[in-house]
Parts: structure tokens; sequence; C-alpha cells
């Protein structure tokens, strides 16, 4: 049967390089769409459902991959990755005997027909071929053990049944027939007898039972946690363990529900009060926040002469604890070249503005480049539109600065973050360009 099959793969790869270099080459789109609607009859029409359809789909997928990938350039094919994909079902669907063949044929065939000189990029694609084939291999053996595996546990399931419904069911009517004629001590010994042998079989279907379950929990058990949310600049120490979660509403009606959470209730003593779930903490308000704008652009700006912009930021918060808003920059204003733009001090002296603390900033010699804040749940020291401060430094290993906090719930809390630049006559001209990272976290 294996020799067979690898016959009629080789022989249909061969049939498919020999319509490629022929005219019939221009008609590759037509001979693969009527291939592929003879695959599909075939599995759907009921008279051709007992056919080796394994060896059939195995060879037309052959043939249209190979006219497809020969009409293309062949080892320069741009469909050259479906070749792996046709060595993959080979491993899935055949033999490893056949799978190993077919795809022997199909390097040695590819090299065959490439024209031209070979060179060692040339033969990369065919090596990598004969490379795919044991790991395809591999994967197919433990998809057969999957398939083994799940075969004898149906076994098992159906002796399970057989001895339910055969041993015991037997057992059980001659009991009941016993019962139903009982008239001497010659039935109650018949009810005894039969009543020990099934007393005898249910112990060994116990133990057997049990062994068969001690030997499949003997892998690590899979571990069940929270999902873990973090990146970079932030990490959210939430989620919960349940068996089910849903919000429900109707015309008259919003209910959220969770099920299944482990120590889920109010707690409580004199001196404190412990609420515990999640729907203690869930919220009518999503937490959401948003940035009017991705984009600040300058413009041309002259020396002596503050070019401001500005964006707006939105914070929905409805949870227990308090919300933040930090910023950070990847770096002052930069050239390619290096040159750059140093943070604003405001205007010095007295008004010498630091990461945590905003100044005035009104003299025009004053250079630099920073921001101000006005709205909601912004900074006190923002005194006024005036007042400045420059962004923490990531670059400098500075931690990120809040610009907006709150501890009570709100909708759409919005704050206005204004940039301003300022550069005196001897910055040296071009683009100078950064990056502000806003970061929006909640807390419980």
């Amino acid at each position: 049967m294996e020799f067979f099959q690898s016959f009629i793969l080789v022989a249909t790869m061969g049939v498919a390089f020999l319509f490629s270099r022929s005219f019939l080459s221009q008609y590759d789109i037509q001979v693969a769409s009527f291939l592929f609607l003879i695959l599909y009859f075939k599995k759907h029409l009921a008279i051709f459902k007992k056919s080796p359809s394994k060896l059939i789909e195995s060879a037309i997928f052959s043939f249209i991959i190979v006219i497809i990938v020969q009409t293309s350039g062949g080892l320069s094919s741009p469909f050259f990755f479906l070749n792996y994909f046709l060595i993959f079902s080979f491993s899935l669907l055949l033999s490893p005997t056949t799978s190993l063949t077919a795809a022997l044929s199909l390097v040695i065939l590819l090299i065959i027909s490439h024209q031209g000189n070979l060179n060692f990029k040339d033969y990369l694609p065919t090596l990598s071929l004969l490379l795919m084939t044991p790991f395809a291999l591999y994967l197919a053996e433990e998809r057969q053990a999957k398939i083994i595996d799940q075969k004898e546990k149906e076994k098992n399931q159906e002796t399970n049944f057989l001895f339910l419904s055969l041993v015991v069911k037997n057992h059980l009517r001659v009991i009941k027939e016993a019962v139903d004629n009982f008239v001497d001590d010659e039935q109650l010994a018949i009810i005894r007898k039969h009543l020990n042998r099934l007393e005898k079989l249910i112990d060994k279907f116990i133990v057997s039972f049990l062994i068969i379950f001690f030997l499949a929990n003997l892998s690590p058990p899979v571990k069940a946690v929270p999902v873990k949310m973090d990146s970079a600049n932030y990490r959210i120490n939430e989620g919960n363990l349940n068996i089910g979660a849903r919000n429900q509403s109707s015309s008259n009606y919003n209910l959220a529900t969770t099920i299944g959470q482990l120590a889920a209730n109010k707690f409580q003593s004199s001196g404190y009060i412990v609420k515990a779930g999640f729907q203690y903490i869930h919220s009518i308000i999503p937490f959401s926040f948003a940035i009017s704008s991705m984009r600040i652009d300058f413009g041309e700006i002259n020396a002596d002469t503050p070019q401001t912009d500005s964006v707006d930021l939105t914070v929905s918060f409805g949870g227990a604890g308090e919300y933040q808003v930090t910023a950070i920059e990847n770096g002052p204003l930069r050239k390619l070249s290096n040159e750059s733009i140093p943070d604003t001090s405001c205007n010095g002296g007295d008004d010498t503005c630091t990461r945590t603390l905003a100044k005035a900033w009104t003299i025009n010699s004053a250079y630099g480049f920073g921001y101000n804040m006005n709205g909601d749940d912004i900074p006190s020291d923002f005194t006024d539109t005036t007042y400045y401060r420059p962004f923490a430094d990531k670059n400098q290993s500075q931690d990120p600065v809040v610009i907006m906090s709150n501890t009570n719930v709100g909708k759409n809390r919005q704050a206005t973050v204004t940039f301003k630049v300022n550069v005196s006559s001897i910055q040296a001209a071009g683009s100078y360009q950064t990056v502000v990272n806003f970061t929006a976290t909640p807390s419980y």
C-alpha cells in the first residue's frame, strides 16, 4: 500500500512538472479550479465517500501546488512557501515512508527543473524542505498519539457502560426475579449469592477506576491565574478567578453578576471593614482615557517668539480608589544631528521651575521647552496660564510625574496641556522632535 501511494504521488508531481513546461501552463488557473471542483464533489457526494480520499486529496493538492510554484518562478517563486504546507499535509495524511519519498521526489524535481546554474543560495530552499520533513513527521506522530489516546478513552468508556449495562444489570435482574418469586430460603440464598458477586464486581471496578484516575493525574496540574496587565510604564494588579460573569439588562433593570469568586463578602469588626470581591470595585463608569491629538506641531519658530500648541486629556473613572495620569518625555526636543532645545527653567532666579513645581514663564529671553495645565484634577502649582514646568526626562532615568489625579468618581474629567517652546537667535535651524508619554492608571 505504501509503495502504491508513493508511486501515485511521485507520478502526480512528475506530470505537474511536465504540465508547467508545456503550452498548457497558460491554463494553470483553470486546471486548478477544475481540480478543486473535483475535490469538492468527491467530499460531498455519497457515492465517493468510501474511496481512499486521503491519497486522492494528497495527489490533487500536489498537482495544484506544483503547477502554481513552477509557473510562477520555481525556486524563486513567491509561492514557494506552499511547498512547506504540502510537506505537512503529506505527514498528516499519509504514512512516514510515503511522506519521505514524496518530499525527496519534490526536491529532486525542483532541482532538475531549475533553469541556469545552481549556487548555494538556490539550494537553500530545497534543503529547507528536507529539513522540514522530519519536523512535520514528528508533529504527525504527536497528532496520531493523541488520536490513539482519545480512542483508548472512548474504549474505556464503552467498557464501563458494558459493565453497568450487562454485568450489573444481569445480576439485578436475577435478584429482582428472586424477590418477586420469594417463597422460601432457596430464593434467599440466590439473592445473597448474587449480591455477593455484585459487591465483588463493583469493588474490582472501583479499584480499576482509582488506578486509572491516579495514573491520569500524575502529570503536573495546570495553573489558573488572573490576567497580568502591565507594560514598561505601569502594572495593574487586578483580575479574579470565577466560573461566570456577565452584564444583563432589560427595559427595567441593569444587573452585573460574578459567579464562583472565592471569599467575596463584606467582612467587618471594630476598627476595620473589608469589602472583598469584584462586585465591590465594579463600577458603572468604565475607566477610560483619551487624548485629543497625537501630534503637536509648533510650525516655524522665530527667535525670542514663544510658540504654543495644546491637547486635551479626558478621563472617566468610577473605581473606589484613585486614578493618576503621568507624563514623561523621551528626551528634550532634538535634531537628528543631536543638537537639542533644552527643557525650560521658566523665568529663572526665584521663578525657576522644576519637574514637580510650576513657576512663571513670561520673559521672552527665557528659552526652552515646557508645559502648562488647566482644567480638572491638575496639580495646584499651575496657578494660571503663565505657570510652566519642564517634563521629566526618561533619558536621565527620571520618574514620570503626576499631572492629573483624583480619588472621586467622575465622567469626562478634562484637562488641557499647553506645550510651549522658545529659542534664541543662536539656536541651530532644523527640525526638532521628541515623544511625550501620557499614562493613565486606575487603582482600587
